[in-house]
């Protein structure tokens, strides 16, 4: 059995044979042309290598965490309150999904429909439940037969209103609103 020699068994996660092999690589990274590009926070003109081309879009580590953070201004258009998209009166969000009504609503709708989806026409497999008008909108009609239609995972998840593609439909309407500020 023999022994390693100090450095070998840190060689074995290196990406170069050699120092020189490395030394080429970042001198051939190094010889790339520069291209320039705008700031998007100052705009000032700033250097980058093609290498680099995606990843760069600011011209210092500053720039970037102040177009990240948002400013005191900004902090102040945002919709608080009853202003804001997500307001219920006051209330917090009940989960209908798990109440008895809802499981009793959702199988009153599946019979109706004989567990097909309405869109494909898929007999049976993964169903859901839809609501064709939201209930985020219509709470007086989360139970209403009439509002629901059965439809499969694929088909459910095309709609405007599944998972939260409503409430970023919404979001960007508030935030298109000027403030006047």
């Amino acid at each position: 059995m023999s022994r390693k020699k100090k450095g070998e068994a840190k060689r074995e996660n290196w990406m170069f044979c050699s120092r020189s092999c490395k030394a080429a690589h970042n001198n051939k990274e190094r010889r790339l042309p520069i291209k320039y590009k705008m700031c998007e926070y100052c705009g000032k003109k700033f250097e980058y290598r093609i290498a680099r081309e995606a990843k760069k879009r600011f011209c210092t580590r500053k720039c970037s965490v102040i177009f990240r953070n948002k400013t005191e201004k900004q902090k102040k258009c945002t919709p608080r309150g009853e202003n804001h998209y997500n307001w219920k009166g006051g209330e917090s969000l009940k989960r209908v999904s798990i109440t008895p009504g809802w499981r009793k609503w959702r199988k009153k709708v599946y019979e109706r429909d004989k567990y097909t989806c309405q869109e494909c026409g898929e007999v049976g497999g993964n169903l859901n439940p839809h609501h064709i008008k939201p209930v985020a909108l219509f709470p007086n009609l989360v139970f209403e037969v009439d509002n629901g239609i059965t439809l499969c995972r694929e088909c459910h998840k095309r709609t405007d209103t599944f998972g939260l593609k409503m409430v970023w439909r919404m979001k960007k309407a508030y935030s298109n609103v000027d403030c006047g500020l």
